[in-house]
């Protein structure tokens, strides 16, 4: 199982949304916990991250082999705009067969998607071979 989230008080630099730019690959934007053998809450996870657990992707590359560990990763978005934006997120590793997106905002959760090999692609928000959600992103504070 693969598991997004993200919050506004990530070290890294945001994704900063456009309403030019609807699609976007996250590969090197992302920060990654690994846990092997547990199956790891939302919210033990989100305290993980606050503590630092979650390392940067640095080489772009998303390839965690083959593993049932359950695999964290943190994205930082922010909507400067004044109005909603549509985006879609790509992650490419055509080994993930699951992926559940939690999207928090100041420490609260306020959705949770899921998509993944399981859905037909006429269920997916985006028909294709890679993990990809989309999403509303209002305007404010760092979200995703």
């Amino acid at each position: 199982m693969l598991v997004f989230f993200c919050s506004f008080y990530v070290a890294s630099k945001p994704i900063e949304l456009t309403a030019a730019v609807g699609e976007q690959l996250i590969n090197k934007q992302i920060s990654i916990w690994q846990v092997t053998g547990d199956d790891v809450p939302f919210e033990k996870a989100l305290n993980h991250f606050q503590q630092g657990h979650f390392v940067k992707n640095h080489n772009g590359k998303v390839s965690f082999g083959f593993t049932h560990d359950v695999i964290w990763v943190s994205v930082l978005v922010n909507n400067a705009s004044t109005a909603p934006i549509k985006s879609y997120f790509y992650l490419d590793s055509a080994w993930l067969d699951h992926a559940d997106f939690y999207f928090v905002r100041q420490n609260e959760l306020v959705d949770k998607l899921a998509t993944g090999d399981t859905l037909p692609f006429s269920s997916r928000s985006k028909p294709t071979r890679m993990i990809a959600q989309a999403y509303e992103y209002l305007p404010g504070s760092p979200r995703c």
